[in-house]
């Protein structure tokens, strides 16, 4: 009908926009169509350090090392109670006991001198008086002696103990810094495998970049294309009513003639 008007847009998109939809496509189809290389992140081992650590804790374990022996057991590191008693006894004994030898003879030379004297020398008398001098001596001895080999025990325990406790501390000292070395073992082991899985994780990293890169260029790509301005025409098409202005108010009775309306 000739009162109808028809509207037609046209878009008019630029060549190098097309280009790049084409490649867009393509290069997305590839990717698309490419297998996926798998490249796990790799976890660090234990380092030198941290293996020795490990190795050394079970030597310590399986060995402690502390002494667990008596002051009386002769086997261990104390030795024999003899290294302790023969010492004390040859400095402390022996003088005193020479002592007692030195006063019997010194009784025996003062009796026999006296005996001379009286006219009794040799006789009954005279060796009853030495008897009883040898007899005071040698209890003398025995007196002595064993006080002295009880006090030479009762010291010699008293070292010996004394000598296990400094033992005992050594091997407490020893263990305490043979746990400080593992320790410091542990921590530089543990530094040095940090640095590894660093090392491992930029790796991991610059993989995660690199199967990503393709993605990113096509999103850029992407958006690069959907931001570009393009053009677009606008045609539209109407009757031309001017010859009916032109006959007036004859003219618009004409336009509402049917007959008139499908001539034109």
């Amino acid at each position: 009908m000739c009162c109808e008007s028809e509207t037609k847009s046209t878009t008019t998109v630029p060549g190098y926009i097309e280009e790049a939809g084409k490649s867009l496509v393509s290069q997305g189809q590839q990717l698309a169509s490419t297998d996926y290389q798998s490249n796990p992140l790799q976890i660090a081992d234990f380092s030198p350090d941290q293996q020795t650590a490990f190795q050394q804790v079970r030597d310590i374990a399986a060995n402690p090392n502390i002494s667990t022996e008596r002051v009386v057991d002769e086997g261990g590191r104390l030795g024999a109670v003899s290294d302790y008693m023969n010492p004390y006894l040859e400095q402390a004994l022996a003088p005193a006991l020479r002592q007692i030898q030195e006063a019997e003879d010194a009784n025996r030379k003062r009796i026999g001198a006296g005996a001379t004297s009286a006219g009794a020398f040799g006789d009954a008398r005279h060796g009853i008086v030495e008897a009883g001098n040898a007899r005071d001596a040698q209890l003398a001895r025995g007196e002595t002696a064993a006080k002295f080999y009880k006090d030479a025990f009762d010291t010699v325990m008293t070292q010996r103990g004394q000598d296990l406790s400094r033992f005992t501390d050594v091997d407490k000292t020893n263990f305490g810094n043979a746990l400080q070395a593992v320790q410091a073992l542990l921590t530089t082991g543990g530094q040095q495998q940090g640095l590894d899985q660093a090392k491992n994780q930029a790796v991991f990293d610059d993989f995660l970049r690199q199967y990503g890169h393709d993605f990113a260029v096509l999103e850029a790509l992407g958006a690069a294309i959907s931001g570009t301005p393009y053009s677009t025409t606008t045609t539209q098409t109407s009757p031309d009513n001017g010859i009916l202005q032109a006959l007036g108010a004859g003219g618009a009775a004409l336009a509402g003639n049917p007959a008139f309306i499908a001539a034109i």
